[in-house]
């Protein structure tokens, strides 16, 4: 049986390539993954963020298109993505199903007890979550991007795209004038 890798909100935000990462293995998405991405799509401020989501939405829509993600549709480094739903009845004691963590937790613990000779990940950006899914038996796995940012997008994202527009006409004038400033007040190295 292939490894089986359910997959957080956060990590799909992340990253939305990370659904072809896993060669031989079961990529899940749980349902409440879905929910959460169409509310960051409408709702987050950050357009990058939206646009993952959007980016996420797009690549399951297209997959959607070979087979019933509900059943799992197969790619050609011979993994499987897969929709799985789970049913609040289903779901051990302490988690909430109001929860979304829990609900992403407990699809994880389904999916062990319903293969249990097979290696079950869940991987998610969340220290709360992963924390939780240990004590529950779940091995859990942090998905670090290896997109390393420009600079300049670095600054994008910190300063906001308002902000920076002005710091590309600030920082010049400020140059400019330090410029004139030492041209009229450094000595000349001629003497007259």
């Amino acid at each position: 049986m292939k490894n089986i890798v359910v997959i957080d909100t956060n990590v799909l935000l992340s990253d939305p390539n990370v659904l072809f990462l896993y060669s031989d293995a079961e990529v899940i998405i749980p349902q409440v993954v879905l929910a959460e991405l169409d509310k960051v799509k409408m709702v987050r401020t950050d357009r990058e963020v939206r646009f993952r989501g959007r980016e996420v939405s797009r690549i399951l829509f297209e997959l959607s298109k070979h087979g019933a993600l509900t059943e799992g549709v197969e790619l050609d480094n011979n993994s499987v993505i897969r929709v799985a739903q789970t049913e609040s009845q289903d779901l051990p004691k302490n988690l909430s199903p109001r929860n979304a963590d829990d609900r992403i937790i407990g699809c994880a613990i389904l999916e062990k007890q319903g293969h249990p000779d097979t290696h079950v990940l869940l991987l998610t950006n969340d220290l709360n979550m992963l924390l939780k899914a240990q004590t529950y038996g779940i091995e859990v796995a942090r998905h670090e991007n290896e997109f390393k940012q420009s600079l300049f997008a670095k600054l994008m994202q910190r300063l906001g795209q308002r902000r920076l527009a002005l710091w590309w006409i600030i920082i010049p004038i400020a140059l400019a004038g330090m410029l004139v400033s030492l041209w009229l007040f450094v000595p000349s190295p001629i003497p007259p």
